[in-house]
């Protein structure tokens, strides 16, 4: 986030401020910024803790197939057998890693 931050920076200084902004849009942002994340924190480690970093992590490979769901759903974007194929593909990785699909081995 810090380095987001530093990143945008110069952006914001060469751009021109068309109006100040008031008291009311700095509390706005700073309780979008601190509740609304810290919020998303404090949920995410008490994921971390009761399923498991693996199985936490698994759910941000959701975030493609959402996204393509959403720009089909609300865009009208075409989808085609290779994305259905990507989106099929990222659903099984999550069911194995996540133990909701065991793949049986053969003992030689």
């Amino acid at each position: 986030m810090w380095m987001a931050s530093l990143a945008v920076l110069p952006l914001f200084l060469l751009a021109p401020i068309r109006q100040t902004p008031d008291a009311g849009d700095w509390a706005a942002v700073s309780l979008l910024g601190i509740v609304c994340t810290g919020a998303a924190y404090l949920l995410y480690f008490r994921l971390i803790a009761d399923v498991g970093p693996t199985r936490a992590l698994s759910v941000t490979f959701l975030i493609p197939v959402f996204g393509v769901l959403w720009g089909a759903m609300f865009l009208g974007e075409a989808i085609g057998w290779h994305t259905l194929f990507g989106g099929t593909l990222v659903l099984a990785g999550i069911a194995l890693t996540s133990g909701l699909l065991k793949l049986r081995r053969e003992q030689a």
